[in-house]
């Protein structure tokens, strides 16, 4: 769920359609469309060649949790 909704964001941040996204990508636009709407799970790989098509990045790192960031993300997986 959460990377569906990665895709769309950037996605639609970058003003994209899902087939300009998935010509920068080079991927189908079926694709883009499986991803966003759940019906395929994308490998971490993919995730990374949609997100970086639609010039953004992906940064993660390890800390200690913040509780209203914990509490938003909770929110959002329910």
């Amino acid at each position: 769920m959460i990377l569906r909704s990665l895709v769309r964001e950037a996605r639609k941040r970058a003003g994209f359609t899902q087939a300009e996204l998935g010509r920068r990508a080079g991927v189908p636009q079926s694709t883009v469309a499986r991803v966003e709407s759940g019906a395929r799970t994308p490998s971490t790989d993919l995730v990374e060649r949609l997100v970086r098509a639609a010039g953004f990045e992906i940064r993660c790192r390890l800390g200690e949790p913040d509780p209203g960031t914990r509490s938003l993300f909770e929110a959002r997986l329910l």
